[in-house]
């Protein structure tokens, strides 16, 4: 009895296509989800139970495929690369496949060429290689300029119209600082600095070394052929992407830049499981590279949570806790320390360095030794180096307990315990995003070197010192962290 390709089968197929489209030909989830949806239509409707059990002839004959009324663009190249597919793995002959994409290509002649409906990312070993040495140069100026614009275009997500306004005032390499050209008077609420990472300062050092050679009298921070950088000359630039030595490194994609900046905003969501969100907004409005970029990440979380059980809120989670009042400070806490804790809170003892595997939260406090720490720095973000101004003229600051001061991790209330940050940066301390190296007193991210807001040094004052006690406590959690993330971050 002739057995007839049932459903079994095409779910065994298609487990291996997902798998030879994701680990062999790399194509984008959201590309290979459309692809998906095509397939299952085809199939579900024309094939399974209708057609002999290997009959790839007859599944891919014109009269059948001629069933498939769908008028995606992605119909083409989805049954191209299924037939691909089945043509790597052996399942059909070499003739055979050829005849078979003849007629996928007699059936679908609504576009002259295959073309994804899709947009394009980075893969990580390609930004890798963006930042390395195996780039080929053919003039002085790409070598000295692109990687700059490559740097301000992937790190801090800068549009061509964001780097066309860089100014050289806007550069300040000795607080390793840069402005965040997007912020106006319309979107006040933007952050105003940008760290420089290591990266960008040393192509930022090449390239001001360069420019110096050019004489040119204006501020403008890019110039080429003597003039300020426009769109169509870094349209120029970017075509040294497009020679034979340059494009093979990129899988021939056409490098712009806003495919480098939508990938960095993929990977800072990917790495932050979809939190750094609320970074990249502090940064800058929303904008179309964002949607491209939030999309790819929610297909790549539907593809890896499809049919798990997700349990519901309890309503204690959603709903705000009421705060105790206190006369102290202007940012409340539930967890800071009061009155009421001091009983049971031994300052001398060496409980304060037990070691509780609990996530670190928030504490702001407005202690006289937190005043005056907050004064000595002038209010002056240590990490950043940004002040903050209220409406009513005054700047503000807060006081980081390296080590918590509460009663889960029992650090202490002292000058050597405490750093001045921003609002943001604290809260990035708080989360264990930057951890202070106890025996360096370097700055770590916890995903590494290549984070754009990574600084080497804190800013300190000769008066200020740092407890090795403390940072040696908080430094063992942020490992700890960093492990449980290396599997998840891309970069």
């Amino acid at each position: 009895m002739t057995k007839l390709f049932d459903l079994e089968e095409y779910e065994i197929l298609m487990s291996g296509f997902m798998e030879f489209a994701t680990e062999k030909a790399q194509y984008q989830p959201s590309t290979l989800s459309r692809y998906k949806v095509i397939l299952d239509d085809y199939f579900n409707s024309n094939v399974i139970d209708k057609v002999e059990r290997n009959n790839y002839g007859e599944i891919f004959s014109q009269k059948r495929l001629s069933l498939l009324r769908r008028k995606s663009n992605n119909v083409r190249p989805s049954l191209l690369r299924f037939l691909y597919f089945l043509y790597e793995e052996k399942f059909i002959e070499e003739l055979d496949y050829f005849q078979l994409q003849n007629n996928v290509k007699s059936v679908f002649v609504s576009e002259e060429q295959e073309r994804e409906d899709s947009v394009e990312f980075l893969t990580p070993n390609e930004i890798r290689t963006l930042f390395s040495d195996q780039l080929h140069f053919r003039y002085e100026y790409e070598e000295k300029m692109l990687p700059l614009v490559c740097s301000l275009s992937f790190f801090y997500m800068f549009k061509q119209e964001d780097v066309i306004k860089l100014r050289l005032s806007d550069i300040d390499l000795e607080k390793q600082r840069l402005r965040n050209v997007r912020r106006t008077e319309e979107n006040s609420d933007l952050v105003e600095w940008l760290s420089l990472n290591d990266v960008t300062v040393k192509h930022l050092k090449t390239y001001l070394t360069y420019r110096q050679t050019l004489h040119y009298p204006n501020d403008s921070l890019l110039v080429l052929e003597n003039a300020p950088l426009d769109n169509t000359k870094i349209n120029k630039l970017f075509n040294c992407f497009e020679r034979r030595d340059n494009k093979v490194l990129f899988g021939n994609k056409k490098l712009h830049q806003s495919l480098l900046t939508r990938s960095m905003m993929l990977y800072i969501l990917i790495s932050t499981n979809g939190k750094g969100l609320y970074k990249i907004l502090l940064e800058q409005d929303m904008n179309t590279a964002l949607d491209y970029a939030l999309n790819e990440y929610l297909t790549i979380i539907r593809t890896e949570n499809k049919n798990q059980l997700y349990e519901r809120y309890n309503i204690q989670e959603i709903l705000p806790q009421k705060k105790r009042a206190i006369d102290v400070g202007s940012y409340l806490e539930l967890n800071d320390v009061n009155q009421s804790d001091i009983g049971d809170y031994d300052m001398n003892n060496n409980r304060n360095l037990e070691n509780n595997k609990v996530t670190i939260q928030r504490m702001v406090r407005d202690s006289k030794i937190s005043r005056n720490l907050r004064k000595q720095y002038d209010n002056e973000c240590q990490l950043c180096g940004y002040r903050l101004r209220k409406s009513n003229g005054e700047y503000y600051s807060e006081a980081h307990h390296i080590q918590p001061y509460n009663k889960v991790h029992r650090g202490d209330d002292n000058s050597h315990n405490l750093i001045v940050l921003c609002p943001n940066c604290h809260t990035q301390f708080d989360d264990l995003y930057y951890a202070i190296h106890p025996i360096t007193l370097k700055i770590h991210c916890i995903f590494g070197e290549d984070d754009q807001y990574h600084l080497e040094m804190l800013a300190m004052k000769e008066e200020h010192t740092l407890n090795s006690k403390y940072l040696e406590y908080t430094w063992k959690l942020f490992k700890e962290k960093q492990k449980t993330l290396v599997s998840k971050v891309v970069l």
